[in-house]
């Protein structure tokens, strides 16, 4: 398990620093409640297309009390996720953009308890969202998101939101990187 996040994981870096050179990548944190994070590169494929692999990771202690004298448990919650989103942008203003779109992922979660509970997930969500560009580079985006969720568990319809942080790269970066390729 952890081979293949850790393998997913280079590859999103490996892709990410080939496409970067276009000036048209971000890199960002997404927050979906308080535990859950998650680590986001953005690929501009078209002025109105772009796609969004991402690699999330949770890890949540919790600890319960039944009965003082009967029954007291502590246990922890890790979930990795990895998954791709497909959006569509719609520029409403210079600073303003809404986009919509699909989402397609993976879960993996370990459930430490008295009886472990491990088991995956697959995700398919539809989503919508918009991101506020306060800055050339630096946006602020909201999404909620609609879909299902089925695995070895059970299968769930569900929603989602979360909100996100993107550093865009810029052209001086994307000279930067022509003039490396000079030299060698």
């Amino acid at each position: 398990m952890i081979q293949k996040t850790l393998l997913s994981l280079c590859a999103t870096a490996l892709l990410s620093t080939s496409v970067i050179a276009s000036g048209d990548t971000a890199i960002g944190v997404s927050v979906a409640g308080k535990d859950t994070t998650t680590i986001i590169t953005d690929f501009k494929i078209t002025e109105t297309l772009r796609l969004e692999p991402s690699l999330g990771f949770t890890q949540v202690d919790y600890e319960e009390y039944h009965d003082e004298r009967t029954y007291r448990a502590k246990y922890s919650e890790t979930t990795i996720n990895i998954g791709f989103a497909l959006h569509s942008i719609n520029e409403v203003s210079s600073t303003i953009n809404l986009y919509y779109g699909g989402y397609l992922g993976y879960k993996d979660y370990n459930n430490d308890t008295y009886k472990s509970n491990n088991y995956s997930n697959i995700d398919l969500f539809s989503v919508a969202g918009v991101e506020y560009s306060f800055d050339p580079q630096f946006t602020l985006g909201m999404e909620v998101g609609f879909g299902v969720s089925t695995g070895d568990e059970e299968t769930t319809v569900t929603t989602q939101s979360k909100v996100t942080l993107r550093y865009y790269f810029d052209s001086n970066f994307k000279e930067l990187n022509n003039r490396l390729k000079l030299l060698f």
